[in-house]
C-alpha cells in the first residue's frame, strides 16, 4: 500500500509507522539506515588512512630525532674529552708556574 495514496485521516499509527520503517530500511540499500552505514564505513576507511599517514610521519620524526640525539651524544663525548684535556693542561701549567 502506497502511503501517498492514503489520506492522513484514514491511516492509523501502525500503518504510518510501517511506512516510515520501510523508508528507513529499504531493501535496495537506499534507505537512511543503509546510507548511514555506508557513511560510517567511509569514515572508518578515512580514519584508517589517517592513522597510516600519522604512523609514517611518526616513524620519520623518530628516525630524525634518533640521528640528532646520536650526533649530540657524539659531540658531548668530544667536548667532555676536550674539557678533560684542557683541565689537565691548566693543572700542569699551574704546577710549572
Amino acid at each position: 500500500m502506497d502511503s501517498s495514496a492514503l489520506s492522513t485521516t484514514s491511516v492509523g499509527f501502525g500503518i504510518k509507522f510501517r511506512e516510515l520503517t520501510k523508508g528507513l530500511l529499504k531493501a535496495d540499500g537506499t534507505g537512511n539506515v543503509a546510507n548511514k552505514a555506508v557513511a560510517l564505513e567511509g569514515a572508518i576507511g578515512r580514519n584508517s588512512d589517517d592513522q597510516d599517514r600519522l604512523s609514517a610521519r611518526v616513524t620519520i620524526v623518530e628516525k630524525r630525532l634518533r640521528a640528532q640525539y646520536s650526533a649530540l651524544d657524539a659531540k658531548m663525548g668530544t667536548l667532555t674529552s676536550l674539557s678533560s684535556y684542557v683541565t689537565a693542561q691548566l693543572a700542569q701549567w699551574n704546577k710549572t708556574s
